[in-house]
């Protein structure tokens, strides 16, 4: 397999192969979190268009 060093992706990524890499690795630490909180958003629209009388 051929990898790349971190300075290489961030010439083939135009630099922003660092700021990309720290971005997934808060949403990796925070996906339970983020699922919960995407769940609850389910749940409170599928109470909101039951209130509107939306199936």
């Amino acid at each position: 397999m051929n990898t790349m060093s971190l300075s290489q992706m961030q010439q083939v990524g135009g630099g922003n192969t660092g700021t990309l890499l720290k971005v997934a690795a808060f949403l990796w630490s925070h996906r339970e979190t983020l699922s919960n909180i995407a769940s609850e958003a389910a749940i409170e629209m599928a109470d909101l268009d039951a209130e509107c009388g939306k199936p």
